[in-house]
């Protein structure tokens, strides 16, 4: 059995989506389809990860087998030859059977473009918003993010920037305890693969925080344990974060603060 990576890249505007649907199109439906069109055999195309509507991949990984062995350069022109002009591979290479662009993944980079202005040319990448700078936040909610930023404290000085003395920050994000149980978890099907994490104690973020002039509210841990692991979700996630003696093994911690005022 051969195994043949693809490096994709997209303009999901059209699209309902990576993930194949039975009432919409999708990416990778298309280059199912494609593939399918070339080896006349039935394949499954495994991508690195999701994305939603109307969502833009500059470099999103994928890989099928197949029994054939395929001369790369002769496939890639003539998958490309038959995919729509949104979709192009750009590089294609024949990898170790076991690889799985899922669970073999890395990291997972995503790219938010703004625009203060209206611009025919960003129109489709973009999200058309007002200066930032003249916006007063209430709140800014940040649920499972600072695990996945590669420069926590660039993050926090932004958000510095971004609110006021009356603005409320609420930040999630994954206890680094279990960062073993969370990967097996990941293997057995009971949590959506997520790439590796930037994980951080609730004591370093406080002190990020402190260094960028941030008081903390309140702080704390929750288990929040997956929904598909049978009779103990419930009663954890109810009331075992109540015992003392094992409240900071909880799963989530989470902090709330704001600016602090100003001397």
């Amino acid at each position: 059995m051969y195994n043949y990576k693809l490096l994709i890249q997209y303009d999901g505007t059209n699209y309902a989506g990576w993930q194949i649907q039975s009432n919409a199109v999708s990416v990778q439906q298309k280059i199912v389809d494609a593939v399918e069109v070339i080896l006349k055999e039935k394949v499954n195309l495994i991508g690195s990860g999701r994305t939603d509507t109307g969502v833009h991949a500059l470099g999103q990984v994928a890989n099928f087998r197949t029994e054939n062995e395929l001369d790369l350069y002769k496939f890639r022109y003539s998958l490309n030859s038959i995919l729509p002009n949104d979709i192009s591979v750009l590089k294609m290479e024949s990898v170790n059977e076991s690889f799985h662009a899922r669970f073999d993944a890395k990291n997972r980079s995503y790219i938010y473009l703004f625009c203060d202005h209206k611009s025919p040319f960003y129109n489709n990448y973009s999200y058309y918003f007002p200066s930032l700078s003249k916006l007063d936040f209430d709140y800014i909610v940040l649920i499972d993010v600072i695990e996945h930023l590669a420069d926590i404290h660039s993050a926090i000085h932004s958000l510095a920037r971004l609110s006021n003395q009356n603005t409320i920050i609420i930040m999630s994000f994954s206890n680094p305890f279990w960062e073993t149980p969370f990967k097996i978890f990941e293997l057995l099907g009971l949590k959506d693969s997520e790439g590796p994490h930037n994980l951080t104690s609730i004591k370093k973020l406080k002190y990020v925080l402190y260094k960028n002039n941030f008081h903390v509210l309140t702080s704390g841990y929750r288990f929040l344990l997956p929904v598909k692991i049978p009779l103990f979700s419930n009663f954890f996630n109810s009331f075992f974060y109540k015992i003392p003696i094992l409240r900071n093994l909880g799963m989530t911690q989470y902090i709330v603060c704001k600016q602090a005022k100003s001397l």
